[in-house]
């Protein structure tokens, strides 16, 4: 009972709060949801003469297991944070992922100095969250990123259309080789800062020093990290980098560092008993079809759908939230065998994709 509300609001981007609240609502309202469920093994069973996926699931509350069988399986299990395997760093509740930010914002409170490390939204809008209370609280913010700067993503009406199914129809359609030249080329289509929230920052530290007072954040780029080890200022960490132009080491000292460092997909271990009829790519990752599932040796048995792990076979568009409810439609009829929802064409005015053009 929000749509008038949110049509008033006059603004295109639903709240993370609201988003939330809205997902929260769903999954009340449906009865086939099953929380606090593990899937702890996937096999191959043979029911009345029928190849079935055996899945073995695990009560997390009453540690009781129980078994399903089923002709199809998608698989939604989403990112997980993610910190770089050379960057090592002391354990301490001052030291952590993005993704904890909320959990650990009280142990902030006292902090004189924090780092921030990363230059996508997250880290954007910690930032802004830190700096938005430094009438409050006097402390230094350092903000550092390897990128050459702080980029806002492209965000144009014409580089939307490469959120589309269209476009997601051309790149499954190239050579693989061709497909990771493009990926590694769009970075800035699905990631970097809004331009809004670039501006707020940017507003907000003129705003702070107005009256020759004290810059609250320094700002970093180019800048690669490499360690964070215990300083000799108790309680306080030495952030080891260097800059990636001048070669320079700057001296960063800090009593806490937020690693704003992103995500990857999440282990999909549970499918390795599988292996032997599951076809891989080229990175040892599962090979999908142009409806979303793995590619299998077996034809007798049903469709595993791969959800949110498909950016190197569909494009840069294919995790969006944007093209959930077209995967889903993909999905779905793949499952029934007929188009039970149709599936649109011509979604775009740029035509990815042609063999002729005029009369």
């Amino acid at each position: 009972n929000r749509l008038y509300k949110f049509y008033f609001y006059e603004k295109f981007f639903i709240l993370r709060k609201e988003y939330n609240h809205y997902c929260q609502w769903v999954s009340a309202n449906l009865s086939n949801v099953q929380f606090r469920t593990k899937v702890i093994d996937i096999t191959i069973d043979t029911i009345n003469s029928n190849a079935l996926y055996k899945v073995k699931i695990l009560n997390t509350d009453t540690k009781e297991i129980d078994i399903l069988y089923t002709r199809h399986i998608a698989l939604g299990v989403g990112t997980s944070p993610c910190i770089p395997e050379h960057l090592t760093f002391p354990e301490t509740p001052y030291i952590f992922h993005s993704a904890k930010y909320l959990q650990h914002a009280k142990l902030l409170d006292e902090c004189k100095t924090i780092c921030v490390i990363g230059s996508g939204q997250s880290a954007a809008e910690i930032v802004l969250d830190l700096l938005s209370q430094h009438q409050d609280r006097q402390r230094k913010l350092i903000w550092i990123t390897r990128s050459s700067g702080f980029f806002p993503m492209e965000y144009s009406k014409l580089g939307l259309e490469h959120f589309s199914p269209d476009y997601m129809n051309l790149f499954y359609k190239l050579d693989e080789s061709i497909r990771k030249k493009m990926i590694s080329k769009q970075s800035l289509l699905y990631k970097g800062i809004s331009k809004e929230t670039i501006a707020e920052i940017f507003d907000l530290i003129y705003r702070l020093t107005v009256g020759s007072q004290v810059k609250p954040l320094t700002m970093l780029s180019n800048t690669q990290v490499n360690s964070i080890t215990t300083a000799n200022i108790p309680g306080f960490f030495s952030v080891n980098s260097q800059h990636n132009l001048t070669k320079s080491i700057p001296q960063i000292e800090c009593d806490a560092v937020i690693l704003a460092t992103g995500y990857k997909s999440s282990d999909i271990k549970i499918l390795e008993p599988l292996d032997n009829i599951l076809i891989k790519d080229s990175n040892q990752g599962y090979a999908l079809n142009e409806d979303f599932s793995i590619k299998s040796y077996s034809n007798n048995l049903g469709k595993i759908f791969m959800q949110n792990n498909s950016m190197l076979s569909h494009g840069i568009g294919s995790p969006d939230l944007g093209l959930g409810c077209h995967r889903n439609s993909v999905l779905i009829n793949a499952i029934l065998g007929k188009e039970f929802y149709k599936i649109e064409e011509q979604n775009v005015f740029q035509t990815f994709n042609f063999t002729t053009l005029g009369g």
